[in-house]
């Protein structure tokens, strides 16, 4: 195998494992985008409950705070 040969084949190693570390990356990200989302809406069907059973408080607290 000639000098040439070397750096081509090290060249593609190189870009193997940045293809993978990207898509690794990728993937965690879709994960936590997907967790951020479900607590995004039981955040809000609690609030939302909250509110539907405790309006006054809820518009005193808007007002006053």
């Amino acid at each position: 195998m000639d000098i040439t040969d070397k750096v081509s084949h090290s060249a593609h190693e190189a870009y193997d494992k940045i293809a993978d570390a990207t898509s690794q990356a990728a993937e965690a990200l879709g994960e936590k985008g997907e967790q951020l989302k479900k607590a995004e809406e039981q955040l809000m069907k609690k609030y939302l409950s909250y509110v539907r059973y405790n309006p006054w408080v809820t518009q005193w607290r808007l007002t006053f705070c």
